[in-house]
């Protein structure tokens, strides 16, 4: 072997540590019940302790720790080099961590692995209990980077990290893990903190509690870990940030993960962000999420944070007091783009997005609809949509849907509200902007895209506007609906999260793959053979309606198109067979110009 370290992989599900580092790999074996020389090289002389077992590894060359499946009371220490893997049978055999339940138990004395500059090492296949520590009562990461995969963690505590916490610059690999029934002061699931960024990934992260920040993920002090493809259910903190928290410029990619049912009693049932936090919250589905006392349902932002929110469906979240989805307060200037924002609720004021104190939002094509902010005793409940609370503040939208939100779409000191080619119920000045039922496919049952013929399709801005929607297709310019919106680019693209999709073509008589226009027409009548009378005549009709749509005159171009069709029904089985005649009828009836702008052929 050269002097290198190459890399972790994962193999049918198990955790398999490559370690090239000029040694020779050694495995070793530890069986609670084992019965020979203890010696730790066969199943037979299987160390009694898992720490036995690490003992025997070098830290300077690969070595593997197999653990047959036993209650181990003990707390370890991890070195370099060592992949420990639990989950096989007692004497040996065939690993599978669910049929043989390898336990590590800390007896409720201490961190249960302990781990200090710890590199190219993995975790995989244990339950890890009973742990106890001021910092991560599981699993405590010190300047260490290593994979944590396939482990379950329960029962842990610690005033950092209940179940896991990493300091000062670890970049640790944790995934496919279940974390349930952790608790801590601060992140009851998972702590990162100094410039700590691991890998969060495809964890069940459920159940957990937080009597301070972050109930299911903490994040602290410029640590911007990965979040991504997570389940974070059910988790709560006595403070703010249910399902994460993300504190003093820590700015994590938080992508792709369902944040759902989580609760605190101060601020952001789903994510908070304080203090110059930056997060980048992306394609989640963050829904059911809930704030006891005060202000951020789904997501709280305070203190001149700026996540950018897109792509998110952020659903029936709520609030005691303000933004049942959202709440931005305290110079924040979040970027929210491509959100689904419906079903929120908050008792006073902001049912979708609440605004207060110097901050400034941007919302693009977003859709706000069906959120609700609740009169109380003392009078409030207003902005159903959007609530501006101060003159400070600032609120720019474009390309927008605010419906059906109650009792109001927006309130407040609403003088620096900027709107622009918006849906707006009720109306609001503004370029572009229309008043008119969105006509979304089932928002009763929650699809918010757009049905054919909503006049909120090629109604919005292109220049600026995100290329896609919030599910990744492309914003198009529908050949079949007027455009009625603007843009630099030519193309018109549609209000809302959801852009309609180009249908397959239903008027392609030529079969060249692509949408019939009037000169494909005028090139059919060329090749039917007609009585050149005849064919002059309908061409000419056809080129001079052509000509009236370039100059951008409608009106007179679907009369000349209009004459067209009278022609044609006049020399119906005269000059024209009966199926010639419906040839010409069907084709130029399904041709855009006719089909959308006359409505000569409903």
């Amino acid at each position: 072997m050269n002097n290198r370290l190459s890399s972790t992989i994962i193999l049918s599900g198990v955790l398999v540590v490559i370690l090239v580092a000029g040694g020779i790999c050694a495995d070793y074996y530890v069986d609670a019940s084992a019965n020979g020389s203890n010696s730790g090289t066969s199943w037979a002389d299987a160390f009694l302790s898992i720490q036995a077992g690490i003992d025997a590894c070098s830290g300077q060359s690969p070595d593997t720790v197999q653990v047959a499946e036993a209650t181990y009371i003990e707390n370890i220490t991890l070195k370099s080099y060592v992949a420990l893997l639990g989950g096989y049978p007692s004497g040996g055999g065939t690993r599978d961590s669910e049929a043989n339940p390898t336990i590590i138990d800390g007896g409720g004395d201490g961190s249960v692995v302990w781990c200090d500059s710890v590199t190219a090492s993995g975790i995989d296949g244990f339950t890890i209990e009973n742990g106890h520590s001021a910092y991560g009562g599981g699993i405590y990461c010190f300047e260490s980077s290593f994979t944590v995969a396939n482990n379950t963690f329960t029962g842990n505590s610690a005033t950092y990290g209940g179940a896991m916490c990493c300091l000062y610059d670890s970049l640790s690999n944790i995934e496919r893990n279940t974390f349930t029934g952790n608790q801590s002061v601060n992140g009851g699931g998972i702590y990162c903190a100094r410039n700590s960024s691991p890998t969060i990934e495809e964890n069940v992260i459920a159940g957990n509690h937080a009597d301070g920040f972050g109930g299911g993920v903490a994040c602290y002090i410029d640590s911007s870990p990965t979040i991504s493809n997570n389940t974070i259910r059910g988790n709560s903190a006595s403070y703010t940030g249910g399902g994460i928290s993300c504190w003093y410029r820590s700015c994590p990619a938080i992508d792709g993960n369902s944040i759902a049912a989580n609760s605190c009693s101060s601020s952001g049932g789903g994510i908070s962000c304080w203090y110059r936090s930056c997060p980048t919250i992306n394609d989640n589905s963050i829904t059911g999420n809930s704030v006891g006392s005060y202000h951020g349902g789904a997501i709280y932002c305070y203190y001149d944070s700026s996540p950018i929110v897109t792509g998110n469906t952020i659903a029936a979240n709520s609030a005691r007091w303000y933004g049942g989805g959202i709440c931005c307060e305290y110079g924040c200037s979040p970027v929210i783009s491509n959100n689904l924002i419906v079903v929120n609720s908050a008792d006073r004021s902001g049912g979708g997005i609440y605004c207060f104190y110097n901050s400034s939002l941007t919302l693009t094509n977003c859709t706000i609809a069906d959120n609700e902010a609740d009169s109380d005793a003392n009078g409030y409940g207003t902005g159903g949509a959007i609530y501006v609370a101060d003159s400070s503040s600032q609120l720019g939208v474009l390309n927008c849907i605010l419906w059906g939100d109650s009792p109001n779409e927006i309130a407040g000191e609403t003088a620096d509200v900027v709107i622009e080619y918006s849906d707006v119920q009720g109306g609001w000045a503004g370029t572009g902007n229309i008043s008119a039922d969105p006509l979304f496919a089932d928002s009763t049952d929650g699809d918010y895209s757009l049905l054919s013929g909503s006049p909120c399709i090629d109604a919005g801005f292109s220049t600026g506007a995100p290329e896609y929607d919030m599910v990744g297709n492309p914003r198009v310019d529908d050949p079949h609906t007027k455009n009625s919106g603007a843009g630099d680019n030519g193309d018109y693209y549609d209000m809302g999260a959801l852009e309609r999709q180009g249908q397959e073509s239903s008027c392609d008589y030529n079969s060249d793959g692509e949408e019939d226009s009037l000169y494909d027409v005028i090139e059919g009548i060329k090749e039917m053979g007609l009585h050149h009378g005849i064919e002059k005549s309908l061409i000419k009709k056809i080129e001079n309606a052509q000509k009236s749509f370039d100059k951008g005159n409608t009106k007179a171009g679907c009369n000349k198109l209009n004459a067209f069709l009278n022609h044609v029904e006049a020399q119906r089985g005269k000059k024209l067979t009966e199926d010639q005649a419906d040839l010409l009828h069907d084709w130029i009836c399904c041709v855009s110009e006719v089909s959308w702008y006359c409505g000569l052929c409903d």
